[in-house]
């Protein structure tokens, strides 16, 4: 008898020891690949691949020069088991590996989700800034699970572009400090507008930069693009300012 309890003892604890090696928390299974692709209107541009116990996970191109959070001064987030930050100009974004659940039934893979989040180092008036983190997509046994493919859509402004997840309007340019096209800079300069936003929870207006996201109830609202380029010669007419803004589903 005491040697059967013995075994059922051995048992759990190598089981436990199983489940904690293979929740994904052992940082040594992550190491990330850079890849430097050509710059974008004078910002260098970055694809970033997460690399998993030999696997591959393409997170993407971004902008900024971009390094493992593991090298570096940073500090990972409660939860975050990995990371990579892509730094441009006094921000960024950051990619990271995150352990959704403590339940260590629940094995490794049904765990593991990769978020994008947003960085601004600040200044006097403005603190700094890491986060809002969304969903990029769950790692499986099998792979990636993807979120449903987001949606993209062009408004001028004051127009209203609707979608099944929310409506976007452009109420105000802030700011358009990009470079033209037809003279060198230092730096690429942005676009900030207000925006409204019209959910089935209510209507907000939010502040945009190019580039930046929002998160409603539902999806993920990004400001991707605007045409048409800025040049020294001739000013841009607000009538004929285009805004591009993807809006992706969360992951289910």
């Amino acid at each position: 008898m005491k040697i059967v309890v013995s075994l059922l003892v051995l048992c759990i604890v190598v089981l436990g020891i199983l489940y904690v090696m293979d929740d994904g928390r052992e940082a040594s299974a992550y190491s990330w690949k850079f890849e430097a692709l050509p710059e974008q209107n004078g910002m260098p541009v970055t694809d970033v691949t997460l690399v998993y116990k030999d696997r591959e996970f393409d997170t993407g191109a971004h902008v900024g020069t971009c390094f493992d959070i593991a090298n570096s001064e940073w500090e990972l987030l409660p939860n975050e088991v990995a990371g990579a930050i892509c730094w441009w100009a006094g921000g960024g974004r950051e990619i990271g590996v995150f352990i959704e659940s403590e339940d260590r039934i629940v094995r490794e893979y049904a765990n593991l989700v990769v978020k994008l989040g947003q960085l601004d180092e600040g200044d006097a008036e403005v603190p700094s800034v890491r986060g809002p983190f969304v969903d990029m997509f769950r790692i499986t046994d099998t792979g990636a699970v993807l979120p449903p493919r987001p949606m993209s859509v062009a408004v001028t402004l004051g127009e209203t572009a609707e979608t099944p997840h929310v409506a976007i309007k452009v109420i105000e340019i802030l700011e358009d400090s990009r470079c033209p096209v037809d003279v060198q800079c230092i730096q690429a300069g942005t676009v900030r507008l207000t925006v409204e936003l019209v959910t089935g929870m209510g209507t907000a207006e939010e502040e945009f930069s190019l580039g930046s996201f929002i998160s409603t109830e539902t999806a993920t609202v990004t400001f991707e693009d605007v045409t048409p380029p800025k040049r020294s010669t001739e000013p841009v007419s607000e009538n004929d300012y285009v805004f591009t803004f993807s809006v992706a589903p969360f992951l289910q």
